[in-house]
């Protein structure tokens, strides 16, 4: 073989190798792009949000309540409180007197529209006088036992203090407890202090002097003793009532003097049994008073048996400011609440009274009614009366309508 064929076969030879490790290169880069496709991962998106490179979401928070320091503080509720103290440090005698310091305080955001105070009297203990300046209006009459009630028509400013005056009985012993408590209404019900108790010992003698009238001069209230000319009231002499401004006692006239009477008619006859039974009225007045009028269910009662007593006040004259009607019921006799009518803003508690106080603290537009419920004590028997009257003011001192006599027979 000549030389030219050696050399042309050579550089096929060369060419078909050249050929050969191109491709091979070829797909070797291939297969190592691929690896790397796979193996690699693939590069995040640059952030949006340059300050939160990591495109991280977060939650919304709550909103926030914002509490903002105030000075306010509750309105504090309207509250009376009682106190009491006791003449002699609370030593007594027989047959002595005792005087006793009431003293009121209060206050509040609402007005108190009423104000009076109950007192249950020790055994053996009679109520005497009122004494001095800031009296209630209404208070009991002397000679009264068991619960004695105070009340103010027009409600004092506080603090408020006055004096009241005890006699012990004769026979009267041992320690005993004199307990009360203040009774008051702001716009609604009402409300009453916790009761509050002082102790009566027995002790020296001290002075006896005779009761004290119900109004005594500024002197003798100030010493707290009983005029020397003071005499003890006869045995057939009928309560005085204590209403401030006011005395006027219910005595039965002396044979013959029938000018000292009272004003009110004397008792009507006993109606039939089961008919209502009218109270006796004073006659027709044209100077401005309040006349009341009673009216029974029945003019007969029977022990244990409630009975409907109705009231009517009738007014005509100068505007008045205050208004309160007295009854005086028969001793062991059960009040047993308001019926029915223009409800007054102070009634007595429901329980044996024999004496009944209500009060209006806005005064209504007369005549005004109201029916209150009465219950005869257990045997009772024998006749019995219901005696009351009004008690108002127009700008000066307290006026008092002349008693109004009611008589109950029983069954």
């Amino acid at each position: 073989m000549n030389k030219s064929v050696l050399g042309f076969l050579a550089g096929v030879v060369i060419i078909s190798i050249g050929v050969i490790g191109y491709f091979g290169m070829q797909k070797m880069n291939s297969a190592v792009e691929t690896v790397k496709e796979v193996s690699t991962p693939a590069r995040p998106a640059a952030p949006s949000n340059p300050s939160n490179p990591f495109n991280t979401r977060t939650a919304t928070p709550p909103a926030q309540v914002v509490v903002t320091p105030t000075d306010a503080t509750p309105a504090a509720p309207t509250e009376v409180s009682m106190t009491r103290s006791v003449g002699g440090d609370g030593v007594y005698a027989p047959g002595g007197i005792v005087d006793i310091t009431v003293t009121l305080d209060g206050g509040g955001t609402e007005p108190i529209r009423a104000l009076g105070i109950s007192e249950e009297l020790p055994d053996g203990f009679v109520f005497d006088t009122m004494l001095g300046d800031n009296r209630p209006d209404v208070g009991p009459p002397a000679g009264r036992t068991g619960t004695v009630e105070f009340a103010w028509i027009t409600v004092p400013e506080f603090p408020v203090s006055f004096t009241y005056r005890l006699r012990a009985g004769d026979d009267a012993a041992g320690e005993k407890v004199l307990r009360g408590q203040a009774l008051y209404r702001t716009s609604g019900g009402e409300l009453r202090t916790g009761a509050i108790a002082s102790t009566l010992r027995p002790g020296a003698a001290t002075a006896t002097a005779a009761p004290a009238a119900a109004q005594e001069t500024a002197a003798n209230a100030a010493s707290n003793t009983a005029p020397a000319n003071d005499a003890a009231p006869a045995a057939n002499a009928a309560p005085e009532m204590a209403i401030r401004g006011v005395t006027r006692a219910m005595e039965a006239p002396a044979a013959g003097d029938a000018a000292a009477a009272p004003a009110a008619e004397a008792p009507a006859a006993p109606a039939p049994a089961d008919a209502p039974a009218a109270a006796a009225t004073a006659s027709d007045s044209s100077n401005g008073v309040v006349e009341l009028a009673r009216t029974v269910s029945s003019a007969t009662y029977t022990p244990g048996e409630a009975l409907e007593v109705t009231l009517t006040l009738n007014y005509a004259g100068d505007p008045i400011l205050a208004l309160a009607a007295l009854e005086e019921v028969p001793r062991g006799w059960i009040y047993d609440g308001f019926v029915t009518g223009e409800k007054p803003a102070v009634e007595p508690p429901k329980g044996p009274r024999d004496r009944l106080t209500f009060i209006w603290i806005t005064v209504p537009t007369f005549p005004t009614t109201f029916t209150y419920r009465l219950i005869p004590a257990e045997n009772e028997s024998g006749p019995r009366e219901i005696n009351g009257y009004s008690v108002f003011r127009r700008t000066g001192p307290e006026v008092q309508w002349p008693p109004t006599v009611t008589q109950l027979n029983s069954l």
